[in-house]
């Protein structure tokens, strides 16, 4: 595919998100639902009930309609193939990615996307990826893959995941970091980054680097992810780790009081009575 029609693909899958796909984060007339982890050390808190949460809207104390947990997930899998992903490393990428498809349920959704500079929407054939199927090679177009993978979020009542792996580093994209952080703020999808050296992005002096690591875990912290990096082993452990996390999250519902329904709303959620850590988005928006 060329890079004019890896345009187009996009042009048309931007074009359509907010009029007829995209999930937007938004307040109904059910109210706000927040996707939220709680962490005990690292161990994911179990049996929590209402009154382990506080909910704060904009610094407002809100009174919570429901706290459930969920058996069902779309779990989203934005899977960078460009050209450091070859050999060995792209074996240990296929094992891990059908490994995590085999503890998926029927209650789940399945979205697969492989990115390098272009895209490619994948099937899962007899639950297990074609590595023939994916486009292998070339540079990496990050930002345009995490944007569409937020696009096909879709109209579903399940929550939604994002597996992304990634070597952190965009190279080709026609879209910012900026720009997609924009739409991670406004799509109720929860991104879990697994980052390739993650450890050398961090320690890295080059801002560029700095930049890229700072982006990574940017849309991890404002969706309610985590970053993971990954292992020696590859991205195994990370893939079914995250998956086993995210079956432990709460889904925790209010009606906003007391506060302007119009513009951005800043979310502060803690726990109570339990000791623990919480990972939620940052806020959303109304317009």
């Amino acid at each position: 595919m060329s890079r004019h029609l890896s345009v187009v693909v996009l042009a048309l899958l931007v074009a359509a998100p907010i009029a007829s796909g995209a999930r937007q984060f938004t307040v109904s007339t059910s109210g706000v639902r927040l996707d939220v982890l709680a962490l005990n050390g690292k161990a994911p808190h179990t049996g929590l009930t209402r009154d382990d949460f506080e909910v704060r809207d904009n610094g407002v104390l809100q009174r919570l309609d429901s706290v459930t947990t969920t058996d069902a997930a779309h779990v989203m899998m934005v899977l960078d193939v460009s050209g450091s992903v070859q050999g060995e490393p792209l074996r240990r990428l296929t094992a891990a990615a059908n490994a995590l498809l085999g503890r998926l349920t029927p209650k789940d959704r399945l979205t697969l996307v492989g990115f390098s500079h272009h895209l490619r929407l994948l099937a899962a054939v007899d639950g297990a990826i074609q590595t023939e199927l994916l486009p292998l090679g070339g540079a990496t177009a990050l930002h345009d893959a995490i944007f569409a993978g937020l696009l096909l979020a879709g109209d579903d009542p399940r929550p939604s995941l994002m597996i992304l792996l990634t070597d952190g580093f965009d190279s080709i994209s026609w879209l910012t970091a900026e720009q997609t952080l924009d739409m991670a703020l406004r799509a109720d999808v929860v991104i879990y980054p697994v980052v390739a050296d993650y450890e050398q992005l961090r320690m890295s002096q080059s801002e560029g680097v700095q930049r890229a690591r700072r982006d990574l875990d940017a849309l991890a912290a404002e969706t309610g992810g985590r970053v993971f990096p990954v292992s020696k082993q590859g991205p195994l452990d990370a893939f079914l780790g995250i998956l086993e996390e995210y079956r432990h999250r709460y889904v925790l519902t209010y009606t906003p009081t007391g506060v302007e329904r119009r513009g951005w709303h800043r979310i502060d959620v803690r726990l109570r009575r339990v000791r623990g850590t919480v990972h939620t988005r940052r806020g959303y928006d109304v317009r």
